[in-house]
């Protein structure tokens, strides 16, 4: 039983590992994006620090920054990166933290298909919600601990915003205008 448990451990770490994204500063991979695509890639084109404290009520650093383009079976590039609160909670013992993600595609129809997909799995969420003034289509989702889950269409873009511990509903309403901001803005 051990041996097949250590199989199934080593066949997963090689399969994650197989479509892990590399971890490259922003700065420096948004010179090497495709130039096929027409997306900026520099983390303050779309949060800027000062709009992730404003967001999550603390001083906050880049956690990581990471960009993966795909031309197997359909052509993709995904641009991610995350902020952290410098400080731990003392009662949840939990940094902050302000996620984003692009995903730009080729194929319209692949991206629709994309959002369906999303959609679909966080549909079953009792806190999820459509809304109506973002992107071409668009929804909030929240998890069990009522953290904001962003997800929007916009043409071949997919754009994905998460916050986890930030304080109070300010926060909140910080982290809906910084979601238009961005779509409005590319």
């Amino acid at each position: 039983m051990k041996k097949l448990v250590f199989l199934l451990i080593a066949i997963t770490s090689i399969a994650t590992s197989c479509y892990a994204q590399s971890t490259l500063p922003a700065e420096t991979t948004s010179q090497q994006a495709p130039p096929k695509y027409g997306s900026s890639w520099y983390i303050s084109n779309f949060i800027s620090v000062a709009d992730a404290e404003k967001i999550l009520k603390q001083p906050v650093y880049v956690k990581d920054s990471l960009w993966k383009y795909s031309n197997y079976n359909y052509s993709y590039l995904r641009y991610k990166f995350t902020y952290n609160t410098n400080a731990i909670d003392s009662v949840k013992k939990t940094r902050g933290s302000l996620f984003f993600s692009l995903e730009e595609f080729q194929q319209l129809h692949l991206t629709k298909k994309t959002f369906a997909d999303i959609k679909a799995l966080n549909e079953k969420s009792s806190k999820y919600s459509i809304l109506n003034d973002l992107g071409d289509e668009s929804f909030l989702a929240r998890d069990e601990l009522n953290h904001p889950f962003i997800v929007v269409r916009k043409g071949n873009r997919i754009y994905k915003l998460r916050m986890l511990y930030a304080t109070g509903q300010d926060s909140e309403d910080e982290f809906m205008l910084l979601a238009k901001k961005i779509v409005a803005n590319h």
